[in-house]
């Protein structure tokens, strides 16, 4: 049984008029594993540190600004994988050569679209994951998910 299912913004990010980005706190999956890395990226002291998280935070920003840079993010085309058109991904490649991911759902609400990052990982094979995806999949279809999206994509709507 699950502890705490909560949604927050990302920190040190704005929002535009039509989107947002949020992340995913559902203790006691531990597929859902964001807040920590998150964390990590907001706390750099050094230099590498620094630049992962300039990098990432510039993938954001992109986004939210709207901005199609498949090589830095992406979702997947409905016709070729319907059941994870839903999904979206933050692409980087760590200072270690490690090809990095964020993975989330999106979520739209009067035209108002929220990306809720969930998934984190190192991705060197051509396919997402087999347990990331279902990861994402569950979680967009999670009833009590759903319910806190909802409120939070009603109060960023009426604050942006």
């Amino acid at each position: 049984m699950p502890g705490q299912i909560a949604v927050h913004p990302v920190p040190r990010l704005h929002r535009s008029e039509a989107r947002a980005l949020a992340y995913l706190i559902f203790e006691g999956d531990n597929n859902v594993n964001v807040a920590p890395v998150l964390r990590r990226l907001l706390a750099a002291k050094h230099k590498a540190e620094e630049d992962e998280q300039a990098i990432v935070w510039g993938r954001f920003r992109s986004w939210i600004d709207g901005e199609h840079r498949p090589k830095y993010h992406h979702g997947w085309d409905p016709i070729r994988d319907p059941e994870f058109s839903i999904a979206y991904v933050f692409r980087w490649d760590h200072h270690s050569h490690q090809h990095r991911r964020l993975y989330g759902f999106l979520t739209t609400r009067h035209r108002f679209e929220v990306c809720t990052l969930c998934c984190f990982g190192s991705k060197d094979e051509e396919h997402t994951d087999p347990v990331v995806r279902r990861t994402v999949i569950a979680m967009s279809k999670h009833q009590t998910v759903n319910e806190i999206m909802q409120e939070a994509v009603n109060k960023w709507r009426r604050t942006s």
